[in-house]
């Protein structure tokens, strides 16, 4: 009975345990693709930045050779 009981609680925690690791799994996905996201945004933030830079160059240019 009581060996019975053990292996019912081993199996209950071994479960839980599984349960645990699944979801730091989920989070650890979760938080990866944030990541990505945020990556993502950062390099579109650039490249509208460097064309932001060209533009206003190219317009720095045209003043000179107008003068």
């Amino acid at each position: 009975m009581i060996k019975e009981e053990i292996e019912e609680e081993i199996k209950e925690e071994t479960k839980e345990k599984e349960e645990i690791e699944e979801e730091i799994k989920e989070e650890k996905i979760k938080e990866e693709k944030r990541s990505k996201e945020e990556i993502k945004e950062i390099e579109e933030e650039i490249e509208e930045d460097e064309k932001e830079i060209q533009r206003k160059n190219k317009y720095r240019k045209n003043i000179k050779r107008d003068k």
